[in-house]
């Protein structure tokens, strides 16, 4: 057996989450839009009032516990699943699986410091989720009916609490469409055309019955659409599902499903999409007359085109896991001149791609820091970070941050020291800053809060080192870092206010707004009700130099050809494009 204690010297660097949905109302008061927020507690106390923790810290408990592992599929595409851990005694996988505990409150790194690990564990506890309250363990795999063993210190009112896990070879699925012509493993990427489509469920042990068909009575996405269907059994480990109604995007969570033996299905959200594809277009701005350059995978939440125009990188997250607000990705480098696109490497949670001068992405680390920006010339890279982060509890809930300037391979060229501040208080707190690089590469613009509320815009010189206050925002306003922040150099976008270089209002756009690289168009995105993505919306386009705002119908903009042309993703109906995570 071997014992292991997680090491006391780990370096807990609570860093905030990436991927919050910003755009509250602008300066200039007018109504807001959803502002998606999270909930977070300090270290050790949960504190009535900002500043003012109390004295004796809250007992630590077990909120919940469960294990993660990535499935790949038979289309060469990896599949994530959370499988809950209800009681001590489980079951997990023979493959490598991380093991997840939420403690309410945060524990504070000496309790860390006493967790004991029975077996191999491939890495010291992520301390991004540690930040959170997370303790997770990756392990490597292992065999069938290893026993491994994790005990917890000063837990649920007890001296400690151990979880006993046993290695098993956990069921998998397959899902298959037939299409009129063959059978074909379905991608959670594509679309699939057909009039009377038929699915093929295959388990690769024998399952109980009446588990899956309880699950197929009833799918989990969409939530309001009418779906008539039949089943049969094939065999004891296939069941052939015969769609007679359905909607462009269709989901089941399998979850509930056992193996004769009881044992639970891992990959247990099959997702499939039954419509025309995604289509990329170009739109000429002046005319909005539209170009169709070819179809995109569906499930896509970002874009972005390289210097040459020649490729557009694409970033979906297609993974559904039950239960669980997370998700995993996949990147395509996509040709413009219609050659296949490239799949890159996984594109996991906290990795970002960046399109390169040579068309090729860089990929960079996103929990080592935030608001990363790539520089003009795609040399240098800007993050704000702040080593102490969350490990104290500042004065107002303002930690400082610094402007860390560094190039591809992750070397710091310059640091400059508390450029700004970002409120995060213990609940509902603002979850991503936002860093803008000048056309020239000499400047970067950002926003800061300060105490209450507001904040202000700085622009940073990375020359002088002077750090520039240009306008103040409203006191009786959000946060400032709750804001979408564009600049051009000269004007700024600040949630939905145009300003001119000293903070004066210009115009008011209906949502929230981006300048085209040659200067001359503001691009508009205004989010549709009960669209569950941030990037899709109505979008527009407006002159810079005063005009009405073009609506120009719903999509995702994706980045500007050097053409000038606006490149978006449109899909035929909304529940095509996207399905909610948590399912």
């Amino acid at each position: 057996m071997q014992y292991r204690k997680v090491a006391a010297g780990l370096a807990i660097l609570l860093l905030l989450a990436t991927g919050c949905s910003k755009g509250q109302a602008p300066p200039d008061g007018t109504e807001a839009e959803t502002n998606h927020q999270a909930t977070r507690s300090s270290p050790g106390s949960q504190p009535a009032n900002p500043g003012n923790p109390q004295e004796t810290p809250t007992p630590v408990r077990i909120d919940r516990a469960w294990y993660s592992l990535k499935v790949t599929q038979p289309t060469g595409e990896y599949l994530a699943d959370h499988l809950p851990l209800p009681s001590l005694a489980g079951t997990v996988p023979v493959q490598p699986f991380t093991l997840n505990v939420q403690l309410t409150p945060w524990p504070d790194p000496e309790w860390f410091s006493q967790v004991e690990v029975q077996g191999v564990i491939t890495s010291q506890p992520n301390p991004f989720l540690l930040g959170q309250g997370i303790l997770s363990l990756d392990f490597p795999e292992g065999t069938a009916e290893q026993v491994l063993s994790v005990t917890l210190p000063n837990v649920n009112g007890e001296e400690s609490v151990t979880y006993r896990l046993e290695r098993r070879e956990l069921p998998t699925m397959t899902m298959e469409i037939h299409t009129g012509t063959d059978w074909v493993p379905v991608s959670p990427a594509q679309a699939y055309q057909a009039e009377h489509p038929m699915l093929r469920f295959t388990f690769d042990q024998p399952v109980n019955k009446v588990s899956v068909n309880e699950a197929l009575k009833s799918p989990v996405w969409p939530y309001d659409a009418k779906v008539e269907l039949n089943w049969r059994w094939a065999d004891d480990q296939t069941v052939l599902v015969d769609l007679k109604t359905f909607p462009p995007a269709l989901a089941w969570s399998f979850t509930g499903v056992r193996t004769v033996s009881g044992l639970p299905l891992t990959a247990s959200v099959p997702a499939v999409h039954i419509a025309q594809p995604a289509q990329l277009i170009a739109i000429d701005p002046i005319n909005q007359s539209e170009r169709v350059i070819g179809t995109v995978p569906v499930e896509l939440t970002a874009g972005g085109v390289s210097p040459s125009g020649q490729h557009l990188l694409l970033h979906g997250d297609w993974v559904r896991v039950s239960g669980m607000d997370w998700s995993e990705g996949v990147s395509w480098l996509y040709p413009l001149n219609g050659a296949e696109p490239q799949r890159l490497e996984r594109a996991a949670a906290g990795i970002t791609f960046f399109p390169l001068t040579s068309d090729s992405p860089v990929t960079v680390e996103r929990t080592t820091g935030q608001a990363h920006a790539l520089s003009p010339d795609r040399t240098l890279i800007a993050k704000l970070y702040d080593e102490d982060f969350g490990t104290t509890e500042e004065p107002g809930w303002l930690y400082a941050h610094d402007l860390v300037i560094q190039d591809l391979e992750g070397k710091r060229v310059q640091v400059i020291r508390n450029v700004m501040k970002l409120f995060a208080p213990p609940k509902e707190y603002p979850l991503r800053p936002t860093l803008v690089w000048s056309p020239d590469g000499k400047r970067i613009a950002t926003l800061t809060d300060e105490p209450g509320r507001g904040g202000a815009i700085l622009v940073i010189d990375l020359e002088s080192r002077e750090i520039k206050r240009v306008a103040t925002l409203p006191a009786d306003g959000p946060p400032a870092t709750t804001y979408d922040l564009a600049w051009n150099g000269d004007r700024f976008i600040v949630g939905r206010s145009v300003l001119d270089s000293g903070g004066n209002l210009l115009m008011t756009l209906p949502g929230s707004g981006s300048f085209s690289p040659d200067g001359k168009w503001i691009q508009v995105r205004v989010p549709v009700p009960d669209h569950h993505d941030p990037s899709w919306g109505e979008i527009g386009l407006a002159p810079l130099e005063g005009g009405d705002v073009q609506m120009l119908g719903e999509g995702m903009p994706v980045g500007w050809l050097p053409s000038g042309e606006l490149l978006i993703i449109r899909w035929p109906d909304w529940r095509h494009r996207y399905m909610p995570l948590g399912i």
